[in-house]
């Protein structure tokens, strides 16, 4: 009796660990405009993953502040995965062509619809970049979305 019981408890346990499924991370689309980022700002948590969409009519490079990591030149129409991890730089910026003295490092070469990790570095550091001419900036934020209170 006792051994019927717990075999039920068990399957059940493993019946009711399949149906609830695995924890999963969402997926964030961020586009590219001329001269901004929609959204700016993304509330994300490590393990989720971030699809960077081309919309600005030029081939584009998105890097974070700090240069530890970096897309791959994405064409007008183009897109890049980027894998969140925890700790990783939440500043990202983008240069418009011609604007500006800091350029973004453009040799890394890739395509529309590549995926890169956090350590496709390019080696420049962008850090005095931000309040720059030319300069488009997004950011990460790992504390979660505000709360908006009701009237």
């Amino acid at each position: 009796m006792l051994n019927k019981f717990i075999l039920r408890a068990a399957a059940t346990a493993v019946t009711l660990t399949f149906a609830a499924g695995p924890a999963s991370a969402e997926n964030y689309e961020v586009l590219m405009m001329d001269y901004a980022f929609f959204p700016e700002i993304s509330y994300v948590v490590a393990g989720d993953t971030i699809t960077f969409t081309n919309m600005s009519g030029i081939t584009r490079v998105i890097q974070s502040r700090n240069g530890s990591w970096a897309t791959p030149e994405i064409p007008d129409g183009g897109q890049a995965t980027l894998f969140v991890a925890q700790g990783m730089q939440n500043t990202y910026l983008t240069r418009v062509d011609g604007v500006g003295s800091n350029g973004i490092n453009t040799s890394g070469g890739g395509g529309g619809g590549s995926e890169f990790g956090a350590d496709f570095t390019t080696g420049e550091d962008l850090s005095g970049a931000s309040g720059e001419e030319g300069t488009i900036i997004g950011k990460l934020n790992f504390s979660g979305a505000p709360v908006i209170a009701e009237n």
